[in-house]
């Protein structure tokens, strides 16, 4: 193996992710995984669950003020994350 063959071993879990991401279970560590580099530490602390199933990014908060504040950023934060994912998988975010 030449050194133009040798990649990272972050882009190699990468290509995996992207060949294999039409299998669900990885789709949603996938989602997990950005979900907390994307939001940071402060709203992961308040995140009590995140569950993804058919487009619809389920996301359990603990609190409420929070929850409101990320309902207006909806958008944003679908845009950015299907961006990181490199395809349009979320559709959609239920805040609860």
């Amino acid at each position: 193996m030449g050194q133009g063959n040798i990649i990272t071993f972050k882009d190699a879990l990468e290509l995996f992710f992207k060949k294999y991401s039409s299998n669900k279970q990885l789709v949603q560590v996938r989602i997990k995984r950005l979900w907390e580099e994307e939001m940071g530490e402060f709203i992961m602390n308040e995140t009590e669950a995140i569950s993804f199933n058919n487009g619809k990014l389920f996301i359990k908060l603990k609190n409420s003020m929070l929850r409101n504040e990320l309902s207006y950023s909806k958008t944003v934060i679908i845009n950015n994350l299907n961006k990181k994912l490199g395809e349009d998988i979320i559709k959609e975010i239920i805040l609860f």
